[in-house]
């Protein structure tokens, strides 16, 4: 009876590592835009087109934009200065390491996200009041070989404490980058 249990015990043990390497495959869900936005933020470029600028290293590109909250909720997303000590701050910020993501369109509905500029002093997390207007700044390093459709994307949640859990999302119109 023991060497049934075990001979059980290590067959299941077996069966959940297998399961287990094999869910670290990386599986990409096509959702469509309906669903996958929460459209409670509105984000609007100032423009439709951009050109590259090029610095002494890089190509990039600086896109202004302005978001605001059409809700009667309050949202939180890490989008702020981290320099500046306000919860509350009107310039909001997508770099690197913020819920800000400044996306390439690979083809049809396939986004990925581009590299950003590293803020000096970092990020924290802001509000983003209800019926509030907020101007945003977002800068990416562009390959001259993805000119083309981009977007700005941005994660925000219900509460400041708990980001894993309601996660939201919404994009902003669709834009052009050319040389």
């Amino acid at each position: 009876m023991k060497t049934n249990i075990s001979k059980l015990t290590v067959t299941s043990l077996t069966v959940l590592l297998i399961f287990i390497s094999c869910s670290n495959e990386v599986v990409h869900v096509e959702a469509d835009e309906e669903s996958y936005f929460n459209e409670n933020l509105t984000i609007r470029t100032t423009q439709s087109e951009y050109s590259l600028s090029f610095d002494s290293n890089n190509y990039y590109c600086s896109v202004n934009a302005t978001l605001i909250n059409s809700t009667q909720d309050t949202f939180y997303s890490k989008l702020g200065d981290g320099f500046n000590e306000s919860f509350d701050q009107e310039h909001l910020i997508i770099a690197h390491q913020t819920d800000g993501y400044f996306e390439y369109n690979v083809d049809n509905n396939n986004w990925e996200n581009t590299e950003q500029f590293r803020l000096f002093e970092g990020s924290k997390i802001i509000r983003i009041l209800p019926g509030a207007q907020y101007n945003i700044s977002a800068y990416s390093i562009i390959d001259t070989n993805k000119l083309g459709a981009y977007r700005l994307k941005i994660i925000y949640y219900n509460n400041s404490q708990t980001q894993s859990i309601d996660t939201l999302r919404d994009a902003s119109n669709t834009f052009y980058i050319y040389k």
